[in-house]
């Protein structure tokens, strides 16, 4: 409501009375206007605000244990990879107060897995393995692991059953084991006759961790002679490269012995036992060394049918198996 103001010149004093209270009035609706006009609003703001930072990523799993840098690599199975080395890492007994870092990182066709572990910002130690594709972290996480809580190295990690494709030979988990053959040459001496011979001899075993089981075939030639086949098993003391190990079977062989002026044969069965050292049992060409007393549940049978003296056929061999 707006008020016009008219001017006045002369005022009788009966009107002047009216003049004032309409200037009150017309005062009091003007301020009753201006309470009434609403707040004026705000300018729009040009930009949006920007959202908050994302919360960092929480642990892969288990406690102290992240997952690194794994540029290249699909989220998901990077995510799932490194949560299967953190679950071995705490199965192993790692520290937890440490940070465990899993990174995966490319060269070429290969992949690395590294784990750093970090205390107070800074890296204490480290252990990588070299693997196919990322599908391997389920072999190579339990080694990984056991590296670091026993503070030993990658290679003293290894067993027949748990190489990589980067190892020399592979043993697939699934089956526990593999079939090997091989060849070999010895000699054998007669214990109690005082003669001996050569030995060539054909194994052939599917092989384990700590087991094997398979059998052979044997052909020696001199003044102690055999010819036959056997079979038995082995076990290996340790799950590494090298290993002692002890073994039995039972055989089936003709066997000869000349001894002086008398030769003897005839043919049984034959139980034995050895002893003996497999060296580089992962890899595509190993070594076996072993000692072998076969028990005879026969005599020799000479010419003139009489009995030649009883004696035990010891054989040290060493057989290439691949």
């Amino acid at each position: 409501m707006r008020c016009i103001p008219v001017a006045i010149m002369t005022v009788r004093p009966p009107l002047r009375s009216l003049s004032a209270s309409l200037f009150l009035a017309c005062a009091s609706v003007s301020s009753f206007a201006l309470a009434q006009d609403p707040a004026p609003t705000p300018p729009a703001p040009t930009h949006a605000p920007l959202p908050p930072p994302a919360p960092p990523a929480p642990p892969a799993s288990g406690a102290g244990c992240v997952l690194g840098s794994h540029m290249g690599f699909d989220e998901i199975d990077s995510t799932t990879a490194s949560e299967i080395v953190c679950k071995k890492l705490q199965e192993a007994g790692a520290d937890q107060t440490a940070l465990h870092r899993v990174s995966f990182k490319k060269l070429g066709h290969h992949v690395f897995l590294i784990v750093d572990v970090e205390q107070n910002g800074r890296v204490v130690t480290s252990r990588d393995i070299q693997m196919a594709s990322i599908e391997e972290v389920t072999v190579a996480a339990p080694r990984i692991a056991k590296a670091l809580v026993e503070n030993i190295s990658m290679d003293q990690t290894q067993t027949v059953t748990n190489t990589v494709s980067s190892d020399t030979r592979i043993y697939r988990k699934k089956n526990k084991g593999m079939m090997r053959g091989g060849l070999g040459i010895g000699g054998t001496i007669g214990a109690g006759i005082n003669a001996g011979g050569g030995l060539g001899i054909a194994p052939i075993w599917y092989e384990g961790e700590q087991f094997a089981v398979g059998g052979s075939v044997r052909l020696g030639l001199g003044q102690v002679g055999l010819f036959g086949g056997d079979i038995g098993a082995r076990y290996f003391f340790s799950g590494t490269d090298f290993s002692p190990f002890v073994g039995g079977g039972v055989g089936a062989s003709f066997l000869w012995a000349t001894n002086g002026t008398s030769t003897g044969v005839n043919f049984g069965f034959m139980p034995y036992g050895e002893l003996g050292l497999s060296f580089l049992r992962s890899q595509t060409v190993g070594l076996d060394i072993s000692a072998r007393a076969d028990a005879p549940t026969f005599t020799l049978k000479t010419t003139s049918t009489t009995s030649m003296n009883y004696f035990v056929p010891v054989t040290v061999t060493a057989a290439l198996k691949f």
